[in-house]
């Protein structure tokens, strides 16, 4: 790169990017996500780190907090680098932006070899994907600078992630990162208003809660965790209608970060709208091979509107003109991936696993009501039940990455075909391989609710103490049957 290029990423290094060098404070958000800290810690610890996750969950807030979280624990200003590389004027002025980025910092900044560092140097990457040659500058500065920390955010997932595990294998940490869980949308909409909702108070709940969790499952006694919650409930009980009333704009709205405290629906909608098309139209850019944005936007559509039923993929295709399951089947790996769908598998005891479809889930369900025109809108019972077995989904996936040592994949469906029982279902399986559990878990979200058959059949025959159905508002123990508050079993996970 020549001089006069050089000068102009100083110019944006300096001016645009990195205020903190020339004493600028930071203004970052009062609101930090509750797996802050753990990002943070990670950050310190690892050489490498890639953030990948849908686009405006947070992942340039979350960096820009760490940033000044590290100022604050004293690391020099001009230890700490950062740069967008999806800003337009860079990609312009660099042929190889991350490469170049990190000379003319090298050179210019630093003013210092990176082979020659005593202490820890730490390098922020947004939007790494618009550098197809990121993850082996990453892989070749990681292995080359051990006082190097690079910290790499991506919006498509696909494309980062993959290369990622192609390019970085044992090098670069990947952590996903989501639309707010149910306690952080509490903790976010009651940050300054403590006296209807304490969610700090709560956030605390249910990390103890966890704990009580675990150590029934540790000892079978899931009786012994109901005990516990009831005989603490006492500091929400004042709180529990307020409560249920953000659960129930929880089921609307979603965790978006954006869209959480708007109070009108239409800005909220048209947010929500707008970043669909941005995945629509900047993420299959970089998708490698998917380009058809028409059909990207109809399967996206109808996967919105079946959400939680069986993903039938012919179906699908008989719904769209054209299609094909190939084609299909690619746009559908593509939401995935960027983490704005989940297939939960239907469970099997056989290694070879189940054939059957899988269910399908948004992982949103703000995105999915904006996007099938049922945001902030009255729902029927039934409506209102599918929508928190999206939300029980979610957290259910995000309690099995915490029980399972971060590791994804043990959430299934359960069906049993058999003659007697003919098309019943349980909702969730929940393996916890370190424990030989699989605890069956029962989305019911209504006032009046009965056991469930199909778990009973599922506890018999494959020899398991206990289950879970998630109500609305019943907390009880009763025949081998744990009954949790929805709202509750979202505080742990």
């Amino acid at each position: 790169m020549d001089a006069e290029n050089e000068q102009k990423v100083i110019r944006l290094l300096t001016n645009k990017f990195n205020r903190w060098w020339t004493g600028v404070v930071i203004d970052t958000p009062l609101f930090k996500r509750s797996d802050f800290q753990y990002i943070y810690s990670l950050v310190k610890e690892q050489k490498s780190m890639t953030l990948v996750g849908p686009r405006q969950v947070g992942k340039t807030t979350i960096l820009m907090q760490i940033i000044k979280e590290l100022l604050l624990n004293g690391i020099p200003s001009v230890r700490i680098c950062y740069a967008d590389m999806g800003d337009i004027e860079l990609l312009l002025t660099c042929p190889n932006p991350l490469y170049n980025v990190l000379d003319v910092y090298r050179k210019y900044i630093l003013q210092e070899d990176f082979i020659s560092l005593n202490s820890a140097v730490y390098l922020f990457f947004d939007e790494v994907q618009r550098d197809p040659a990121w993850a082996e500058t990453t892989k070749s500065f990681v292995d080359h600078y051990p006082h190097l920390h690079l910290f790499c955010t991506g919006s498509s997932s696909m494309n980062v992630s993959q290369r990622c595990k192609e390019t970085l294998p044992g090098r670069s940490y990947l952590q996903v990162m989501l639309p707010l869980k149910f306690v952080d949308v509490l903790r976010m909409r009651y940050l300054e208003n403590s006296q209807k909702i304490n969610a700090e108070q709560l956030r605390a709940f249910g990390k103890e809660m966890r704990n009580w969790f675990v150590s029934a499952l540790s000892t079978d006694s899931l009786e012994n965790f109901v005990k516990k919650c009831i005989g603490n409930s006492t500091f929400f009980i004042s709180q529990e209608s307020e409560i249920q009333a953000a659960l129930d704009f929880f089921l609307s709205r979603g965790g978006y970060p954006g869209v959480v405290l708007k109070e009108n629906t239409g800005e909220a909608q048209r947010l929500l709208i707008s970043y669909a098309n941005d995945v629509l139209a900047k993420d299959l850019a970089v998708s490698g091979g998917l380009r058809n944005i028409d059909l990207a936007e109809k399967i996206l559509y109808l996967l919105a509107a079946t959400s939680g039923t069986e993903l039938n993929k012919q179906g699908l295709i008989k719904r769209i003109p054209g299609s094909n399951f190939l084609t299909v089947n690619k746009y559908i790996s593509f939401f995935r991936e960027l983490s704005l769908i989940n297939e939960i598998p239907i469970y099997s005891g056989s290694r070879m696993g189940s054939t059957k479809y899988p269910k399908l889930y948004f992982q949103d369900v703000g995105l999915r009501n904006a996007l099938c025109g049922l945001l902030d809108a009255p729902f029927s019972d039934t409506d209102r039940g599918l929508l928190a077995e999206t939300i029980a989904c979610d957290h259910i996936e995000r309690l099995s990455f915490k029980l399972n040592n971060q590791s994804r994949g043990h959430v299934y469906c359960y069906r049993d075909l058999k003659e007697k029982n003919t098309g019943g279902e349980t909702d969730f399986i929940l393996k916890i391989p370190s424990l030989k559990r699989e605890i069956p878990i029962e989305s019911k979200f209504r006032r009046n609710i009965h056991h469930s058959s199909t778990m009973y059949e599922f506890l018999s025959d494959h020899k398991q103490p206990y289950g879970i159905i998630l109500t609305r508002d019943t907390l009880k123990y009763d025949e081998n049957t744990a009954f949790v508050p929805l709202w509750m079993f979202a505080l742990m996970c």
